[in-house]
């Protein structure tokens, strides 16, 4: 029996070590191809699925969610599925030809942290160890290649191919990396103020984001950031009060998305605006032909929808302004707005059912204030994204809030253990 655990757990140290591989690329993927944060996370999950234990945890885990009557958490769980279901279900009447691959694509993603999660609780304690501290080391030179490109104006990305048509195009992509950042990065100050048990060198990480966010293009990431540490600081101090102003904050945003955008003026009026910057004005007149749109199909028209009418819709000339602009490019950019547009009432009932869910599955844990904390910031940066910019089929986005949401798992459970200490 000794023996058998010696080998359990070498096969998790293995495991483990294989995963750092995918952390050792984090830097890359951060700076030069963010969108690679999807196949990074599903070589996670398949390192995972490829250990024994971590398979038979999954299965169990499962069976004994069948067999007994259910919790948040499970409910949580079965709403979401539901959700994935009904997007697959909407392909029947979406006019994308592409419309069947996004419901299993967002179920291959919610189904990949829960496998991670088993997999927190299979591995041996040295595996679990070294998976936190190689996910804070990836996590963390990331964030500091992030940096160094704002610092230098994209230094990095302009010496590496493909070779962009414009410079602005070039500091967008790296802006992008910052938004996968910005998600990853409070896992890596959990783990970094557990490891040193200094506050002042914990923060770092986030020193680095907000360097980064204020130097490169899409601002949203600084108001991501700055929710997610506010969140992350009530939570400090008042932990049910965190959970409920974040489940609020989505609830919020999923009911008055569109009652935003139909208070909008019209068109013409927005179009007419002078002293805005360019991408709010056009953000404006993004929301507003949505709600229109909402007018149209209150039930929804189908996934993927919003790219099919942005690839017939006209093209508007903002004051003073000699660059067009599309009224609706490829999407919303409010994943709230894309529910409704798309899913209509019922895939907006399902969302709100999950987000209820998985609020009372945090009210009822046994999770302390600081591991709170660490969730809470994560779902206070990914709902700035969410309203503001994010698609719900970029699957790069949701895959960077469950591998955020996988490593805060796997280095709580390490804490829990008393692994992360420096010896």
């Amino acid at each position: 029996m000794a023996e058998a655990g010696e080998l359990e757990r070498g096969g998790g140290e293995a495991h483990a070590t294989a995963a750092g591989f995918v952390f050792a690329l984090l830097p890359i993927i951060l700076v030069l191809t963010h969108r690679t944060i999807a196949p990074a996370y599903y070589l996670l999950v398949a390192i995972a699925l490829a250990h024994g234990p971590t398979r038979a945890g999954a299965w169990t885990a499962l069976r004994r969610a069948a067999g007994r009557r259910p919790d948040a958490a499970t409910i949580a769980a079965i709403f979401t599925i539901l959700f994935c279901g009904f997007v697959a279900l909407s392909g029947l009447w979406s006019p994308r030809p592409d419309k069947w691959t996004w419901g299993p694509s967002l179920f291959t993603v919610l189904a990949g942290a829960f496998v991670l999660a088993q997999h927190a609780a299979a591995i041996g304690e040295r595996a679990l160890r070294r998976f936190a501290l190689l996910a804070l080391g990836g996590v963390a030179a990331g964030g500091a290649l992030l940096a160094l490109e704002a610092l230098t104006g994209g230094a990095l990305r302009a010496a590496t191919p493909p070779e962009r048509a414009t410079r602005a195009l070039d500091l967008n992509s790296v802006g992008r990396g910052v938004t996968v950042y910005c998600a990853l990065v409070w896992p890596a100050v959990f783990v970094a103020w557990r490891v040193t048990g200094r506050r002042l060198l914990a923060v770092l990480p986030l020193g680095a984001a907000f360097l980064a966010a204020a130097l490169l293009p899409i601002q949203t990431n600084v108001a991501a950031l700055a929710l997610g540490a506010v969140l992350g600081g009530l939570a400090l101090l008042a932990r049910k009060t965190a959970i409920i102003l974040a489940a609020g904050l989505w609830a919020v945003g999923l009911f008055g998305a569109p009652v935003a955008a139909f208070a909008l003026p019209p068109l013409e009026a927005l179009s007419a605006l002078d002293g805005l910057p360019a991408s709010v004005a056009h953000r404006l007149m993004i929301w507003r032909a949505t709600g229109d749109l909402l007018l149209a199909h209150p039930w929804g028209a189908g996934v993927e929808f919003a790219r099919a009418a942005g690839a017939e819709s006209a093209f508007a000339v903002l004051d003073g302004r000699t660059t067009e602009l599309r009224v609706l490019p490829l999407h919303p950019h409010s994943v709230f707005l894309q529910i409704w547009l798309e899913l209509g009432p019922v895939g907006a009932f399902l969302a709100a059912a999950a987000i209820t869910a998985v609020a009372l599955g945090f009210l009822r844990s046994d999770f302390s204030r600081s591991e709170t904390a660490l969730f809470a910031s994560v779902l206070g940066a990914a709902f700035v994204s969410a309203l503001f910019e994010a698609s719900l089929w970029q699957i790069w986005r949701p895959s960077a809030v469950a591998l955020s949401c996988c490593i805060a798992t796997l280095s709580i459970a390490a804490s829990r253990r008393n692994l992360l200490h420096l010896r």
